[in-house]
């Protein structure tokens, strides 16, 4: 199908919104994709660009190599992506401060809404396909329920980490933001594109080339093979991130990013929840959550001392972000 010049407008504004919701540790770009009808074009074209490709340029005009690695389509998604990261991560990461529980409750609407599309992949469900699900539920729970570590890293660490962030990009359900935190580098790579290390970056780049090579034609063969089974195991991994992205959290253990030492909550502050004291503080920046439990809105009034719990606000963003899923798959549908 040929497309038009709008048609790569529309793609590039579909890469904007993955890489904004890529920036959100919790929140898996790949899920975007899914729901917006694009993940089997973006796995399929990412898994056709290999050396064959480029070394068909001596044999072909530039323009058939151009349309061989479905190149308008990749170029107007990862510009798309660029910018919906660089503009929006900071706009993301300012309402994660300022209106914690309103923000994760519109994010957890998203992926909620995304987890019901994926479902709806599954042609026919069988005791095989269910048990896939919850594999993929189960393993994308226990990640998410991991402590949240922070080291100095190796800088030819940074190619592994490119390499596993890479992979969990491309799949629906799995941040990649959230790997790069528990593996204790998030901060390094910020740090990096801040001072433009290019040895870091570089390194960096590296790792998530080779994993693009490698786990994309891993997806494109099972979607190919077994593509209900794939479904399932997908849709497990979007609901299970659910347990990160619940808005009322306890928050246990802190990361004292001066001192680097782990801590108690509780010996820095009265108050329960880490959103609620750096609010009050207005410092962001002297603690990280290590460690959380999930709890009620009204377990959370009560251990921040009477602070709001903003429940039927967050309810009205979770339908909010339920609905735009379900409107842009509408939309996306349409336009095929």
């Amino acid at each position: 199908m040929k497309r038009r010049n709008s048609d790569y407008v529309v793609i590039l504004l579909k890469g904007m919104f993955m890489g904004a919701i890529d920036a959100v540790p919790g929140v898996s770009g790949g899920t975007i994709a899914l729901v917006t009808g694009i993940y089997e074009e973006l796995i399929g074209s990412i898994s056709n660009v290999n050396l064959k490709t480029f070394k068909s340029l001596r044999y072909n005009s530039l323009d058939v190599f151009w349309k061989e690695l479905n190149g308008s389509f990749l170029l107007s998604l990862l510009v798309g992506m660029g910018i919906g990261f660089l503009t929006l991560m900071n706009f993301v990461q300012y309402t994660l401060e300022n209106y914690t529980i309103q923000t994760w409750s519109f994010f957890l609407g998203l992926v909620i809404g995304s987890g019901l599309l994926v479902i709806k992949k599954v042609k026919v469900w069988s005791f095989s396909y269910l048990i896939v699900f919850v594999l993929g539920l189960y393993t994308v729970y226990m990640l998410t329920k991991l402590p949240i570590i922070n080291t100095e890293s190796s800088p030819y660490f940074l190619f592994f980490v490119g390499f596993i962030g890479v992979c969990a990009m491309l799949l629906p359900g799995i941040s990649g933001s959230l790997l790069l935190l528990l593996l204790g580098v998030y901060k390094t790579l910020k740090d990096s594109i801040s001072n433009i290390e290019v040895m870091n970056l570089s390194l960096f780049a590296l790792g998530a080339i080779f994993g693009l090579m490698t786990f994309s034609k891993l997806i494109k063969w099972l979607l190919r093979s077994y593509s209900s089974a794939t479904y399932a195991l997908l849709a497990g991994f979007v609901f299970g991130s659910v347990n990160k992205l619940w808005p009322w959290k306890e928050t246990i253990k802190v990361l004292n990013n001066q001192t680097l030492e782990i801590i108690n909550l509780n010996s820095v502050t009265h108050l329960g929840s880490l959103n609620v004291f750096q609010n009050q503080e207005n410092d962001y920046e002297s603690f990280s959550a290590i460690l959380e439990s999930n709890i009620s809105p009204f377990k959370y009034s009560l251990i921040n001392k009477g602070e709001h719990s903003y429940l039927l606000c967050s309810i009205i963003l979770f339908f909010v972000g339920v609905s735009l899923i379900m409107l842009i798959e509408k939309i996306s549908y349409k336009s095929k």
